[in-house]
């Protein structure tokens, strides 16, 4: 048997988690279970013995090398190629992310090249690391590396097709797998073809993601109007999560999308609104009354004096307080809210 990826050391805080962990493995005198962990600390807690933890050593410089000529599919200069993988750490995920670009480019990149506009991006990976929104356990180990090559990938795909750029957007803050399609409707079906292609049926987009992609793309971009197409994303993606029930991270998103829409728009622009106005929902939905009856007030008053009595917003904002107030027991407050939205839909919808 083989348990992979179990790198979340808080299941394990306690000889209670691990017992309750240990009870769904099969217990037979001659099975073997195999775990495979980016983390010491799980693996140690797991096994109970650190005797039983093997560390898997780092590529070899050899090995490296052989594994970038082998995915270029031919012999390169070596002394370009060692200056690449040594910059790559000899980590096989950065060296098939490498090659691949290279690859798929060739002639007009190099491994020399390569190394330039890796580089190039690198300078800007201390920026990329630390306004990581990721999870911060799982990623914890990950080398910068992997995260510079994915980088270098993505801003080309950037350049090259925007919409896709924004397809692999909105697609990383999704499960791996199974991702809704009518999210995507948006955005062009099945094939994507490559300006680039040699070959005529260009490229598709898978729905397995790997987690590396999630690190990479779960961050804020730094000009005002790239931020503000990410704030509509992280706004539109939180309300999809607090319908999946996926509080804690719905309100993580949407707590981006106001801080950005606030900072570009200010607190009146109908857009920070509607993101405070969800922002509230992440709390109601975690029975967080007074956090989420501030918030609602704060949308209420404010798209009453911007929008007007009448506007949909502002009739939406009152039903969200009234709701909050009902959740707190506080019948009259309800109904005196409830009552006036439906008199006022009544008078300007018929």
């Amino acid at each position: 048997m083989i348990i992979d990826n179990e790198d979340d050391s808080k299941m394990l805080s306690s000889k209670d988690c691990i017992e309750t962990y240990l009870s769904y493995l099969p217990k037979r005198n001659k099975s073997t279970i195999v775990v495979t962990s980016r983390s010491r600390d799980a693996a140690e807690r797991l096994t109970g013995n650190v005797k039983m933890v093997y560390t898997v050593p780092t590529m070899e410089k050899e090995q490296a090398l052989q594994l970038l000529q082998r995915k270029l599919g031919r012999n390169v200069n070596e002394a370009a190629a060692l200056r690449l993988i040594r910059t790559l750490e000899c980590i096989p995920l950065a060296i098939n992310q490498a090659a691949a670009y290279i690859h798929r480019r060739s002639p007009r990149v190099t491994v020399e090249s390569y190394l330039e506009e890796f580089h190039n991006s690198e300078r800007r990976k201390g920026t990329l690391l630390r306004s990581d929104r990721g999870d911060v356990q799982r990623y914890e180990d990950v080398s910068n590396s992997v995260v510079v090559t994915w980088q270098v990938t993505f801003e080309q795909i950037k350049q090259k097709q925007p919409r896709a750029a924004d397809l692999l957007s909105l697609m990383s803050y999704f499960q791996a797998e199974n991702i809704p399609e009518y999210m995507l409707h948006n955005y062009r079906s099945g094939i994507i073809v490559s300006e680039e292609s040699d070959d005529e049926h260009g490229e598709t987009i898978n729905d397995d993601f790997e987690d590396d992609l999630n690190l990479v793309l779960d961050k804020t971009p730094s000009d005002e109007r790239n931020q503000l197409e990410w704030s509509n994303l992280l706004t539109n993606v939180s309300w999809y999560l607090v319908m999946l029930g996926n509080y804690s991270r719905a309100e993580a998103l949407v707590q981006d999308a106001v801080r950005i829409r606030r900072e570009r728009l200010g607190e009146e622009h109908p857009d920070t609104l509607t993101s405070m106005a969800n922002l509230a929902s992440t709390y109601r939905n975690q029975g967080r009354w007074k956090e989420a009856e501030e918030l609602d007030v704060r949308v209420m008053e404010t798209s009453l004096r911007v929008l007007g009595e009448e506007h949909p917003s502002t009739l939406t904002s009152m039903a969200n307080l009234a709701a909050t107030y009902r959740n707190q027991g506080r019948w009259k407050e309800a109904e005196e809210l409830g009552v006036r939205v439906m008199e006022t839909r009544k008078r300007v919808l018929g």
